[in-house]
């Protein structure tokens, strides 16, 4: 409950303001996505995507036990399957 005059936040709220604010880091930088996103971008499974990450056939950036994806790579690499896929002989 606050009391008349009060908002309610910390004293320290001013001092504190934007200290975890990460976002401004990566601004203007290649953005990294989660599984589900690339997912959702290859209209694939998170599953399919994790398994191609274990094989290291995906571009990929190991965080500690967290992989991310540069989508930048993620579309790259989309590019040079087409690519690989167009030269295969076909029968």
């Amino acid at each position: 409950m606050t009391r008349p005059g009060e908002t309610g936040c910390s004293r320290d709220v001013g001092v504190m303001d934007g200290q975890l604010d990460f976002g401004h880091e990566l601004r203007g930088r290649d953005a990294l996505l989660v599984a589900g996103e690339v997912a959702e971008m290859l209209r694939v499974t998170p599953a399919w995507v994790y398994g191609e990450t274990r094989a290291n056939r995906l571009p990929h950036v190991r965080l500690g036990r967290y992989e991310r994806y540069r989508r930048s790579a993620i579309l790259a690499w989309l590019d040079e399957e087409e690519k690989r896929i167009a030269r295969e002989p076909r029968g």
